[in-house]
């Protein structure tokens, strides 16, 4: 094997920075793109939670509702009163 001259180890030297530098570029892109999408999705985490928080509370309050009417009907109220198992109808 030769050695190399002058203008090959520059050329080296030139093409070893050259995969150097895109390799600090391509990981800064890599680590600013993950930082970037963990920071959506955490975004879009509480945005649902928040949707779902008040969804949950919007069919709770309905069905609180709902029990209330039918907890506050007459029959229901004297079955409810009746001391007697057998006074049921």
């Amino acid at each position: 094997m030769r050695p190399l001259t002058l203008s090959g180890k520059l050329r080296l030297l030139v093409a070893g920075a050259t995969a150097l530098i895109s390799t600090i570029v391509f990981q800064t892109t890599s680590i600013f793109i993950n930082m970037a999408t963990d920071s959506a999705v955490q975004r879009d985490v509480t945005a649902t939670n928040g949707v779902l928080g008040s969804l949950l509370k919007s069919r709770f309050d309905s069905l609180k509702a709902q029990s209330l009417t039918l907890a506050r009907l007459p029959a229901i109220k004297s079955l409810l009163q009746s001391t007697n198992a057998t006074e049921l109808p």
